[in-house]
């Protein structure tokens, strides 16, 4: 299935057709006002961001919001990006939990390594980090090491402890960001939330 992706590069924007390797468009927090024809002066609303097709937002129990990444192959880049989003959103309203199995990181990226990714979550405004599975551990610690934080990053092995520990943590006005590799624990999550990972 073939998708028309919006990307932003740092010469402007630029449109490609794309494929599954990039499901969303690739927007920095400035340029996605414009390429998801939000006003600059406003956050987006989790409805704008969702009706643009960047992530799939989910209301849960007691107020809570959950955006759903569903890029198949997130990179560090693509996590700032959804989580810049996600922050501004919610700027007022609650608190964020990102909830992350496999962000991969590489050369081509801004956040390049996972010392990078680790301290661009404490600058985002991240008030929990879970780190999911296997695949999601080394960031997790890694976003642990980063800054003072007594607690604000933790791991866990199996979707359903973290899927448990969601619903214990969230309240009204809170934002849950999903994001990862569509494998290992991920799906297991989104399918006890009622959902696939597409």
């Amino acid at each position: 299935m073939a998708y028309d992706i919006q990307a932003v590069t740092r010469d402007g924007m630029v449109v490609r057709h794309g494929s599954e390797e990039q499901l969303w468009p690739l927007v920095d927090s400035v340029a996605a006002t414009s390429a998801a024809g939000i006003n600059r002066d406003a956050p987006p609303s989790a409805e704008q961001v969702a009706a643009e097709g960047l992530v799939e937002v989910r209301e849960l129990s007691d107020g809570v919001v959950a955006w759903v990444d569903h890029n198949p192959s997130p990179h560090g880049d693509d996590l700032v990006r959804v989580l810049k989003l996600a922050t501004s959103a919610c700027r007022d309203t609650g608190r964020v939990l990102v909830i992350a199995g496999l962000i991969a990181v590489g050369p081509e990226d801004d956040y390049d390594s996972l010392p990078a990714l680790g301290a661009a979550m404490i600058r985002l405004r991240v008030d929990q980090w879970l780190g999911l599975g296997v695949e999601g551990k080394a960031l997790a610690t890694q976003v642990g090491l980063e800054g003072s934080w007594a607690g604000e990053s933790l791991w866990m092995e199996h979707a359903a402890d973290a899927y448990d520990y969601m619903r214990a943590w969230g309240g009204e006005g809170d934002t849950v960001l999903i994001s990862g590799h569509p494998f290992g624990e991920i799906p297991g999550l989104l399918e006890l939330m009622g959902g696939s990972h597409q």
